[in-house]
């Protein structure tokens, strides 16, 4: 296995990461705390850090992620979940 192979199994581990504490503040509260006293909110960002983390190792070693941070693709990301939102409240499955 080569140091990018690594890089980028950590890439997905850390991915799953941020799911994971997403998911907890979600069944938990976005403002609910562990055990230790860590907010949900906290723990999310200290696993996107995670996550950036090793981007920039991989960029380091030469991985161009090119389009990372486009403004443009971003904002139609928002628009499309926007539609998305707007069509879970007209079939009752979110709530605003």
């Amino acid at each position: 296995m080569t140091y990018i192979e690594h890089l980028m199994s950590c890439l997905g581990e850390e991915a799953a990461e941020v799911t994971q504490a997403a998911s907890k503040a979600n069944r938990f509260a976005i403002n609910g705390t562990y055990p230790d006293g860590t907010g949900n909110v906290e723990m999310i960002v200290r696993e996107l850090n995670d996550l950036y983390a090793v981007v920039e190792m991989l960029q380091e070693l030469g991985v161009a992620f090119d389009g990372l941070g486009d403004r443009d693709a971003i904002e139609a990301k928002k628009s499309r979940v926007q539609q998305h939102m707007c069509l879970a409240i007209e079939r009752g499955a979110l709530h605003e």
